[in-house]
Protein backbone atom coordinates (compact mmCIF):
# COMPACT_ATOMS: atom_id res chain seq x y z
CA UNK A 1 0.00 0.00 0.00
CA UNK A 2 1.53 3.65 -1.19
CA UNK A 3 1.81 6.67 1.27
CA UNK A 4 -1.46 8.43 1.70
CA UNK A 5 -1.88 11.92 0.12
CA UNK A 6 -0.31 14.87 0.82
CA UNK A 7 -2.05 18.11 1.51
CA UNK A 8 -0.54 19.01 -2.09
CA UNK A 9 -1.41 15.75 -3.52
CA UNK A 10 -5.40 16.27 -2.39
CA UNK A 11 -5.36 19.63 -4.35
CA UNK A 12 -4.14 17.81 -7.07
CA UNK A 13 -6.86 15.71 -6.70
CA UNK A 14 -9.56 18.17 -6.42
CA UNK A 15 -7.88 19.64 -9.86
CA UNK A 16 -8.18 16.31 -11.62
CA UNK A 17 -4.16 16.16 -11.89
CA UNK A 18 -3.31 13.84 -10.22
CA UNK A 19 -0.86 11.55 -11.79
CA UNK A 20 -2.56 7.75 -12.75
CA UNK A 21 -0.61 5.51 -9.83
CA UNK A 22 -1.96 8.17 -7.36
CA UNK A 23 -5.62 7.95 -8.82
CA UNK A 24 -5.64 4.44 -8.14
CA UNK A 25 -4.31 4.90 -4.67
CA UNK A 26 -7.33 6.99 -3.91
CA UNK A 27 -9.73 4.97 -5.10
CA UNK A 28 -8.31 1.87 -3.55
CA UNK A 29 -7.74 3.76 0.21
CA UNK A 30 -10.76 4.42 2.17
CA UNK A 31 -8.79 7.27 4.44
CA UNK A 32 -7.95 9.47 1.33
CA UNK A 33 -10.99 8.69 -0.36
CA UNK A 34 -13.25 10.22 2.45
CA UNK A 35 -11.30 13.05 3.13
CA UNK A 36 -11.10 13.51 -0.67
CA UNK A 37 -14.99 13.56 -0.93
CA UNK A 38 -15.25 16.17 2.63
CA UNK A 39 -13.05 18.08 0.21
CA UNK A 40 -15.18 17.86 -3.01
CA UNK A 41 -18.21 18.95 -0.66
CA UNK A 42 -16.91 21.81 0.75
CA UNK A 43 -15.79 23.24 -2.53
CA UNK A 44 -19.12 23.03 -3.77
CA UNK A 45 -20.67 24.27 -0.34
CA UNK A 46 -18.18 27.19 -1.14
CA UNK A 47 -19.43 27.49 -4.78
CA UNK A 48 -22.97 27.66 -4.27
CA UNK A 49 -22.51 30.48 -1.48
CA UNK A 50 -21.58 32.84 -4.54
CA UNK A 51 -20.22 35.95 -4.61
CA UNK A 52 -19.91 38.19 -1.69
CA UNK A 53 -21.07 41.82 -2.54
CA UNK A 54 -18.86 44.61 -2.52
CA UNK A 55 -19.00 46.74 0.33
CA UNK A 56 -20.78 50.75 -0.49
CA UNK A 57 -18.15 53.04 -2.00
CA UNK A 58 -19.47 55.28 1.12
CA UNK A 59 -18.09 52.32 3.13
CA UNK A 60 -14.16 52.71 2.00
CA UNK A 61 -14.78 56.61 2.42
CA UNK A 62 -15.88 56.85 6.12
CA UNK A 63 -13.39 53.68 6.66
CA UNK A 64 -10.45 56.13 5.36
CA UNK A 65 -11.53 59.10 7.35
CA UNK A 66 -11.83 57.17 10.70
CA UNK A 67 -8.61 55.74 10.08
CA UNK A 68 -7.22 59.42 9.46
CA UNK A 69 -8.95 60.80 12.71
CA UNK A 70 -8.08 57.92 14.91
CA UNK A 71 -4.27 58.37 13.76
CA UNK A 72 -4.37 62.44 14.12
CA UNK A 73 -5.39 62.10 17.76
CA UNK A 74 -2.01 60.33 18.30
CA UNK A 75 0.70 62.25 19.22
CA UNK A 76 3.73 61.72 17.92
CA UNK A 77 6.54 60.88 20.16
CA UNK A 78 9.40 63.91 19.70
CA UNK A 79 12.92 62.53 20.24
CA UNK A 80 14.73 64.94 22.78
CA UNK A 81 18.11 66.29 21.41
CA UNK A 82 20.26 64.35 24.71
CA UNK A 83 18.72 61.86 23.64
CA UNK A 84 20.35 61.49 20.44
CA UNK A 85 23.07 63.63 21.41
CA UNK A 86 24.54 61.37 24.11
CA UNK A 87 25.03 57.93 22.35
CA UNK A 88 28.36 58.94 20.39
CA UNK A 89 29.70 60.53 23.90
CA UNK A 90 29.13 57.05 25.40
CA UNK A 91 30.47 54.79 22.56
CA UNK A 92 33.47 57.67 22.40
CA UNK A 93 34.29 56.85 26.30
CA UNK A 94 33.74 53.22 26.38
CA UNK A 95 36.27 52.72 23.22
CA UNK A 96 39.06 55.26 25.00
CA UNK A 97 38.50 53.35 28.45
CA UNK A 98 39.18 50.21 26.27
CA UNK A 99 42.56 52.29 24.19
CA UNK A 100 43.83 53.25 28.29
CA UNK A 101 42.93 50.09 29.45
CA UNK A 102 45.03 48.24 26.58
CA UNK A 103 47.72 51.59 27.15
CA UNK A 104 48.03 51.08 31.07
CA UNK A 105 48.23 46.87 30.70
CA UNK A 106 50.78 47.05 28.21
CA UNK A 107 53.20 49.75 29.74
CA UNK A 108 52.75 48.29 33.20
CA UNK A 109 53.23 44.72 32.94
CA UNK A 110 55.63 43.04 34.91
CA UNK A 111 57.63 40.22 34.21
CA UNK A 112 56.90 37.42 36.10
CA UNK A 113 59.63 36.48 38.31
CA UNK A 114 61.41 33.55 37.01
CA UNK A 115 61.39 30.48 40.20
CA UNK A 116 64.45 30.69 42.45
CA UNK A 117 65.71 27.90 43.11
CA UNK A 118 67.45 27.80 46.65
CA UNK A 119 67.89 25.46 49.86
CA UNK A 120 65.61 24.36 52.07
CA UNK A 121 67.20 27.05 54.63
CA UNK A 122 66.93 29.84 52.77
CA UNK A 123 63.54 32.12 53.82
CA UNK A 124 60.75 32.30 51.42
CA UNK A 125 59.68 35.76 48.76
CA UNK A 126 56.92 37.81 50.31
CA UNK A 127 54.25 37.96 48.58
CA UNK A 128 51.42 40.01 48.09
CA UNK A 129 47.79 39.57 49.81
CA UNK A 130 44.34 39.19 47.85
CA UNK A 131 43.06 42.03 49.12
CA UNK A 132 45.71 44.22 47.86
CA UNK A 133 44.13 46.95 45.59
CA UNK A 134 46.91 47.52 43.53
CA UNK A 135 47.67 44.23 43.09
CA UNK A 136 43.19 43.71 41.59
CA UNK A 137 43.65 46.91 39.56
CA UNK A 138 46.88 45.54 37.38
CA UNK A 139 44.96 42.34 37.07
CA UNK A 140 42.10 44.33 35.85
CA UNK A 141 43.88 46.23 33.53
CA UNK A 142 46.09 43.18 32.30
CA UNK A 143 42.82 41.05 31.74
CA UNK A 144 41.12 43.91 29.68
CA UNK A 145 43.94 44.49 27.55
CA UNK A 146 44.82 40.73 26.56
CA UNK A 147 41.15 40.39 25.47
CA UNK A 148 41.03 44.18 23.57
CA UNK A 149 44.54 42.95 21.81
CA UNK A 150 42.98 39.72 19.99
CA UNK A 151 40.10 42.01 18.55
CA UNK A 152 40.42 43.67 15.34
CA UNK A 153 38.87 47.50 15.04
CA UNK A 154 35.74 46.56 14.23
CA UNK A 155 35.18 44.03 16.62
CA UNK A 156 36.29 46.60 19.33
CA UNK A 157 34.03 49.17 17.84
CA UNK A 158 31.20 46.43 18.12
CA UNK A 159 31.60 45.67 21.46
CA UNK A 160 32.20 48.84 22.64
CA UNK A 161 28.75 50.16 20.85
CA UNK A 162 26.14 50.92 23.77
CA UNK A 163 22.28 49.35 23.52
CA UNK A 164 19.50 51.63 23.56
CA UNK A 165 18.17 49.51 26.66
CA UNK A 166 22.24 50.10 28.48
CA UNK A 167 21.96 53.59 27.61
CA UNK A 168 18.42 54.23 28.92
CA UNK A 169 19.08 52.41 32.06
CA UNK A 170 22.80 54.69 33.13
CA UNK A 171 20.74 57.76 32.16
CA UNK A 172 17.69 56.19 34.55
CA UNK A 173 20.53 55.51 37.40
CA UNK A 174 21.93 59.48 37.33
CA UNK A 175 21.55 61.61 40.13
CA UNK A 176 19.91 64.62 39.53
CA UNK A 177 23.61 66.05 40.26
CA UNK A 178 24.67 63.80 37.43
CA UNK A 179 22.27 64.42 34.97
CA UNK A 180 22.67 68.08 35.47
CA UNK A 181 25.99 68.01 34.86
CA UNK A 182 26.01 65.22 31.83
CA UNK A 183 23.31 67.99 29.92
CA UNK A 184 25.95 70.62 30.72
CA UNK A 185 28.52 68.87 29.26
CA UNK A 186 26.34 67.75 26.01
CA UNK A 187 25.61 71.76 25.62
CA UNK A 188 28.75 72.29 26.18
CA UNK A 189 29.76 70.18 22.88
CA UNK A 190 27.09 71.44 20.81
CA UNK A 191 27.91 74.93 21.75
CA UNK A 192 24.57 75.59 23.39
CA UNK A 193 24.79 77.78 26.01
CA UNK A 194 21.77 79.15 28.52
Amino acid sequence: MSAHFSSREFIDALDGTLPAARRTHLAECDRCGNEHAALQALRGEAGEAGVVPEPSPLFWRHFSDRIREATASEPIPQAHWWEIGWRPFVTIGAMAAIVLAIVLGVSHRTPRPEPVTTSAASTPAPTLAVDDPTRVQDATLEFMADMASDLSPDELQQATHPTSDATASVIGNMTPAQYQEFLRLIKAEIGDSE
